[in-house]
């Protein structure tokens, strides 16, 4: 496991000074010491609660899990020309490597691919935890521009 340590603040706290630390990890462990696997194409940088401060960077993994989906049939275009087609309709998993849930715990993937697993993990047999960026007003960092920049929490979508 790859591991950086970046100093932020140091506190006085009972007669010591205590520094905490930023993480950068590529396999990180969650709450019940599992490695995690992130399966986005970009890293998740979790925030302290402020939202102002990086104490986690999860690092992509480089292998990033899509949701297939059937051919979409057009329905009918618009006085203005724009096509209208039937809603995506998903079918499974695109490049869903081979998890090994005894040295990968869980997973960190997308909002609609942990989506998916809510509905399919259990008959899919998968045996280790799947987790998300939480995107909610609540938990999302967002940017000068309004984008997504990190979170302040995972959310779990999946637990064997």
């Amino acid at each position: 496991m790859v591991q950086f340590f970046l100093p932020l603040v140091t506190k006085k706290k009972h007669r010591r000074s205590i520094t905490t630390h930023a993480y950068i990890m590529s396999e990180a462990k969650d709450a019940h010491g599992d490695r995690l696997l992130v399966l986005t194409p970009h890293d998740i940088d979790i925030y302290d609660a402020s939202g102002k401060n990086i104490l986690i960077k999860y690092e992509k993994s480089g292998t990033v899990v899509r949701l297939a989906s059937k051919k979409q049939n057009k329905l009918y275009d618009l006085p203005s020309g724009t096509s209208v087609y039937q809603r995506q309709i998903f079918s499974g998993l695109d490049n869903m490597p081979s998890v090994d849930g005894r040295k990968f715990g869980g997973i960190i993937v997308s909002d609609k691919v942990g989506e998916f697993f809510i509905a399919n993990g259990r008959t899919m047999g998968t045996k280790f935890y799947v987790y998300g960026p939480d995107t909610s007003p609540e938990g999302g960092v967002r940017g000068a521009t309004g984008s997504i920049s990190g979170t302040k929490r995972l959310v779990e979508y999946y637990a064997p």
